[in-house]
């Protein structure tokens, strides 16, 4: 019986090194490229609430090399930022979530992936695999996720016509709800 216990106890400890090796492994990877969240429910990432304030600029290229700037994504229509990689089994998981409301309300809510792989044709293999037709636009290093205090992924930020923060890191049916209102 003691020895029972003893393997139990040694195999416990040897899926805990192997998890927190791979974490270790994807958090060493590139400076500024957040973390995967450990559960499938985003958390909050920034230490103030930003809801209410507006959202910071940017400019980052799509997976064509396209430049986009935040004002070039706002319209009449919500706009979700959706932070993702494709090495992030959380993100993966929300993606056909994702593509599906594209599909479903496209006309209603602007969704548009940063994506925080390593290189950009990692994100292209995946998106093209999956069949992920939303906008998707490359954060190379991350300077666009730390601008709006992401640090782990997946996580979203939803943006209103003027170009402030309006919520954050919205389950999916929240993000319906949001569509047909």
């Amino acid at each position: 019986m003691k020895r029972e216990f003893v393997l139990k106890i040694s195999a416990i400890l040897i899926c805990l090194l192997v998890i927190v090796g791979c974490e270790a492994k994807e958090s060493s990877s590139a400076p500024g490229t957040p973390t995967a969240t450990t559960d499938q429910t985003a958390v909050e990432h920034l230490v103030s609430d930003p809801v209410g304030e507006k959202a910071p600029d940017f400019a980052l290229k799509d997976l064509d090399g396209k430049e986009f700037k935040l004002a070039d994504l706002i319209d009449d229509k919500p706009l979700v930022l959706d932070f993702w990689a494709s090495w992030c089994p959380p993100c993966r998981a929300k993606a056909p979530h994702f593509q599906e409301l594209y599909v479903k309300y496209g006309d209603k809510l602007n969704i548009v992936g940063i994506n925080l792989d390593r290189t950009i044709d990692a994100v292209k293999k995946y998106t093209s695999q999956k069949g992920l037709t939303f906008p998707n636009l490359y954060d190379d290093g991350g300077q666009v996720a730390d601008k709006y205090g992401i640090t782990g992924i997946p996580a979203n930020v939803v943006i209103n016509a003027q170009g402030e923060i309006i919520g954050r890191d919205l389950s999916i049916p929240e993000l319906e709800k949001l569509a047909i209102k």
